[in-house]
């Protein structure tokens, strides 16, 4: 028979905000009558900040209360230090062991070790995932390869009985609990639109770059919160072809731009130091300027480069930017400005409300150059030709630039070639072919040094 800490355990909810198709679920079922799914944020500005970041986090948060509710369950909700209220849960609901989706940055991973050493906690591998079904075999030196043989693994739900026998238990809130209000349902919203018969899927193929239309699904907050697995978007997309069979071209390339996040992820886990460290060895002597008054005005959006100074601004204002944008936002700061791309990597993760921490080390990683699997260290965006190609009539970059709401489409993208100058926006930062010469000629030379 078992004791009242066998029968009950503690999932500790991080990043998988979902009853469904959950790997942690899965395995806590099979060793526990009851589960008690518990949230903690160590700062009470999640649950009640109007930032982009935090207003995400409650919809999902609240989204997942509800899906929990449905199995007759609830959701603790504590503000504090992880370590000592999981301490206190494990107490008070009289369980033996804590479930976690298993962490991938360095920060949780540490955290982990320190929790380690107070209760038993075990890291659950997040098989919702393609590539975690045989991650150390997927070749990682080049997408291409890897999307080749990431295609040919089947993706099933972790469990798809496992959600008909859960048991959560139900608990009276305590002094410390936390509670979480509904919120706007803007998740079903994004995925109507984007996955409708003649949704934005249409024509993803051919749009999927634009930036001054929706062409995007919007839908990475959700899945970097684990609210979305990738089951759910495949059959989605699934649907949404045999719908429309037009939409094929496009589902094809939507899934491909999923398997980029498991790309990144795959070569997190066979190389953790990716998150921080150049991994392109022959370019660890880069002499990189890092001058604040530089960094400050890509911040801000005061570059004088339209493309980039709306992109800066609306990730300010949102949270959130286009996938083009960031490639041409990072490979500014790190080829234009010589910025350390570690710099970029740190705002990004600050402040993007989809943030993921394999993403977002690995895409500044790829553009800046810096990793073996990185696009060549010569590729350098040319962010007036980058602001034609996904702006081609400027009214993105009128929208974040209000300064430049009067300049013809023709010198929207170089507005200091224009003969009406405006006096609100200032002049480029930096010469483009001056910032290209200047920064072929630094890496050259450090790969240089480094053969020798």
């Amino acid at each position: 028979m078992r004791t009242t800490a066998e029968r009950s355990a503690i999932w500790w909810v991080r990043r998988d905000f979902r009853v469904h198709d959950n790997p942690v679920i899965t395995r806590a079922q099979k060793n526990h009558l009851t589960v008690v799914p518990v949230v903690i944020a160590d700062d009470t500005s999640w649950f009640t900040g109007n930032d982009p970041r935090s207003r995400i986090f409650q919809e999902s948060l609240a989204r997942f209360i509800e899906e929990v509710r449905k199995y007759g369950g609830s959701v603790l909700v504590r503000a504090g230090e992880p370590i000592q209220e999981l301490a206190d849960i494990l107490a008070s609901t009289q369980s033996s062991v804590v479930y976690s989706l298993r962490p991938d940055d360095d920060k949780s991973k540490n955290l982990f070790r320190r929790a380690k050493s107070k209760f038993q906690l075990l890291p659950i591998k997040d098989e919702s995932r393609r590539y975690s079904k045989c991650p150390d075999s997927l070749p990682t030196g080049n997408f291409r390869y890897f999307f080749n043989a990431w295609q040919s693994i089947p993706l099933g739900e972790s469990n798809p009985d496992a959600t008909k026998s859960i048991v959560f238990r139900s608990l009276q809130p305590d002094k410390k609990s936390i509670a979480i209000a509904n919120k706007p349902d803007s998740l079903s919203i994004l995925k109507r639109d984007f996955f409708a018969t003649r949704g934005l899927l249409t024509n993803y193929s051919l749009e999927k770059d634009r930036v001054d239309i929706t062409t995007t699904s919007r839908l990475s907050p959700f899945i970097s919160n684990g609210v979305l697995s990738q089951s759910d978007l495949f059959k989605a997309a699934k649907t949404s072809v045999e719908k429309n069979p037009t939409m094929s071209e496009s589902a094809k390339e939507y899934q491909r731009q999923i398997a980029w996040r498991d790309y990144f992820s795959a070569i997190l886990y066979k190389t953790p130091e990716m998150e921080l460290r150049t991994l392109d060895a022959s370019l660890l002597s880069i002499p990189w300027e890092n001058h604040e008054d530089d960094y400050s005005r890509w911040v801000n959006g005061e570059t004088g480069y339209p493309i980039v100074d709306s992109a800066m601004r609306q990730l300010s204002t949102e949270g959130w930017i286009h996938n083009r944008l960031r490639m041409i936002v990072a490979s500014f700061l790190v080829k234009h400005l010589l910025v350390d791309w570690r710099l970029g990597m740190l705002h990004f993760q600050s402040t993007l409300v989809d943030h993921d921490t394999a993403a977002n080390s690995g895409n500044w990683q790829w553009i800046a150059g810096t990793a073996y699997f990185s696009a060549p260290y010569f590729r350098i965006f040319n962010p007036v030709i980058q602001g034609v190609k996904c702006d081609p009539h400027g009214s993105y970059v009128r929208r974040w630039v209000p300064e430049l709401v009067n300049i013809p489409d023709k010198y929207i993208h170089s507005p200091w070639s224009y003969h009406k100058k405006t006096a609100m926006y200032p002049p480029p930062i930096i010469d483009h072919i001056t910032a290209r010469e200047r920064t072929l000629k630094i890496f050259k030379t450090a790969k240089t040094l480094t053969a020798n």
